[in-house]
């Protein structure tokens, strides 16, 4: 029987701006980000843009993907290719935010790529950090 073997999607350029704008955006709207990444998900081979941001805490998930999508319908034709379903709103604290500001203090313009390492002894297999 032979074995399946997982492709994991490459991270590009288009995403890294696609990124890059709707945190931007969400930025000039007043809608607050305390912490934006892209996260390989190894198990399915797949990214993530995780955003985090307060209004999950006060006022639920729905309200922060209210505030995102509004971003989005903004955005330009690169941009497009992002969707909710590539997205996902978090608390402040989440743990896997948590866990990148331990290792990294990134803030402003401009991101940096975190491949092949550990944190904490939790393996992370590749993310590009926008802000922690």
């Amino acid at each position: 029987m032979a074995e399946e073997i997982l492709v994991i999607d490459p991270f590009t350029e288009t995403m890294k701006g696609a990124g890059a704008e709707l945190i931007d955006g969400l930025d000039k709207d007043g809608f607050e980000v305390t912490a934006a990444l892209w996260f390989l998900r190894p198990e399915t081979g797949t990214w993530r843009l995780i955003l985090a941001m307060p209004v999950v805490n006060s006022e639920g998930p729905l309200k922060a993907y209210e505030q995102i999508q509004h971003v989005l319908a903004k955005f330009s034709q690169e941009t497009q290719d992002l969707f909710l379903s590539n997205i996902s709103a978090v608390e402040s604290d989440d743990p896997l935010v948590d866990l990148f500001r331990k290792a990294l203090r990134k803030k402003g313009k401009g991101g940096v790529r975190f491949t092949r390492n550990a944190i904490d002894g939790i393996y992370i297999h590749d993310a590009y950090v926008y802000r922690v």
